[in-house]
């Protein structure tokens, strides 16, 4: 009975008689189990008014219509009561009790529709948590949603340092949600990388350290080791092949990659302001003027500012292809790879060659029982002095004997450190290669039956000995 009263009752006010008993019921009823008790009774009409009805009253009215004598009023006999059956009227308080029932039900209604709107908006929630949550997934999936780490790695892989691309996450996520969504990455890339101009800003950011002129030019001379390594592994992350240059393709990729709405003309543009050469790809030297604005000056640069530039160059790359050698497990096939190297430079310095031993693990030089001359394979640069000029650590790295002592008086160890500080036995160009490619070119230039025996002892230059004054 109680569950058909509940529910057969519309919102508003009482459009039949029967409603109205209904809400008059429930009124009395409140613990729903379908009768109405004498306490329920008191409740109800003594909160109406105490002096009319006393607890005699109560009691009377219960006899009266209590047809089946369990002392509760059944439905039909509180619908005989409030509805005067039997003659008696009910004008002294049925409208008062139908006015009770209405407010009552209407604050009753009203706390279960804000319950149902509570439980509504909590349901909506959740469905549009979950929608999110699994398009953030298909998102990822796609490729167009990265998490913090994800989004570093990615712009570490195009030569961008990890600082450089957390402050680039922390900028790009909007929402703050640990995400970078495609939506996130191209405002961010329209705001910080839609130029050329910005493209070469971001860089040198990377690798500066603070050192960029009024002009915009990058500092090489003041940048120290680090920034120099941060220049050369931009140029290596650019260069996806390995092979030295950086072709318009590649350019495409990183640029695509720092902002996915780049325009070919765009990526045209970039390559025609750092190929100075014009002969469509991009080298090291290329590379590195158009971060220091070095090949936008009217003049040349001056030698020796070349050279020690240079040479800062070659000892960064060096580091980067030492590394690589370990990485790969090449480390011995590429210090076996300069050492046969060391002859072609010999030959070129027209230095004399009076032990050329390659040694490992051993202070001294196994065959002579000296160290003067000699070619440091941790860094690729000469050194007539008992330690590395680059301050590479002894016995980490093997070396390669040149001469166990002084010949003559213009040996090389007249000459200061500084100088053969300069002096790396491979070119910028080879350097550039990776590893791979630089083992394999030697042993295509050596030849397969050179490749395939253990290094020997470079040839000395016999008709001239001495290294040239230059």
């Amino acid at each position: 009975m109680a569950a058909g009263i509940g529910t057969a009752m519309q919102a508003g006010s009482p459009r039949t008689k029967g409603d109205e008993v209904k809400l008059m019921f429930q009124l009395f009823d409140l613990d729903h189990d379908g009768v109405v008790t004498k306490d329920e009774m008191k409740r109800v009409l003594q909160s109406l008014d105490k002096d009319i009805w006393t607890d005699a009253k109560v009691e009377k009215v219960l006899g009266a219509y209590d047809s089946n004598g369990d002392e509760n009023l059944q439905f039909t006999e509180f619908w005989g009561w409030v509805c005067g059956h039997g003659g008696k009227s009910t004008e002294d308080f049925k409208p008062a009790l139908l006015s009770r029932a209405i407010e009552e039900d209407r604050e009753r209604r009203a706390v279960l529709q804000a319950k149902l709107d509570k439980e509504n908006e909590l349901r909506q929630a959740r469905e549009a948590k979950e929608s999110a949550k699994a398009q953030k997934l298909q998102e990822r999936a796609d490729g167009r949603r990265w998490n913090r780490e994800e989004f570093v790695q990615q712009q570490m892989q195009i030569g961008i340092s990890r600082e450089v691309a957390n402050e680039m996450f922390n900028k790009g996520d909007e929402d703050r949600d640990g995400d970078i969504d495609h939506q996130e990455k191209i405002w961010l890339a329209q705001e910080c990388v839609a130029t050329t101009k910005q493209i070469r800003g971001l860089y040198q950011n990377v690798a500066s350290a603070g050192n960029v002129d009024v002009k915009g030019n990058l500092d090489l001379k003041g940048m120290d080791d680090s920034g120099m390594d941060a220049v050369v592994q931009a140029f290596l992350s650019w260069d996806k092949d390995g092979n030295g240059t950086i072709t318009p393709e590649e350019l495409a990729q990183v640029l695509k990659t720092l902002n996915p709405t780049m325009g070919i003309a765009t990526v045209e543009a970039l390559c025609q302001e750092i190929d100075v050469n014009k002969d469509g790809s991009i080298d090291i030297q290329e590379f590195v003027g158009w971060l220091s604005g070095e090949h936008l000056k009217k003049k040349k640069m001056k030698k020796k500012a070349k050279e020690e530039q240079d040479a800062r160059l070659a000892l960064s790359l060096h580091r980067k292809r030492v590394s690589e050698a370990a990485e790969l497990k090449l480390q011995a096939e590429f210090e076996e790879m300069q050492h046969r190297k060391l002859e072609e430079f010999c030959a070129r310095k027209k230095l004399a060659v009076g032990c050329g031993t390659l040694n490992r693990d051993k202070n001294t030089c196994k065959a002579c029982g000296s160290k003067h001359g000699w070619l440091c394979h941790g860094c690729g640069f000469v050194s007539f002095y008992d330690e590395c000029v680059h301050g590479c650590p002894d016995r980490k790295y093997g070396w390669s004997c040149i001469s166990g002592k002084c010949e003559k008086k213009k040996c090389g160890c007249k000459k200061k450190p500084e100088f053969w500080a300069k002096i790396n036995v491979h070119g910028l160009d080879r350097l550039s290669l990776g590893v791979r490619q630089m083992i394999e070119a030697d042993k295509a230039a050596a030849g397969d039956d050179v490749a395939a025996e253990t290094p020997g002892k470079p040839a000395a230059s016999s008709d001239n000995p001495e290294v040239v004054p230059e």
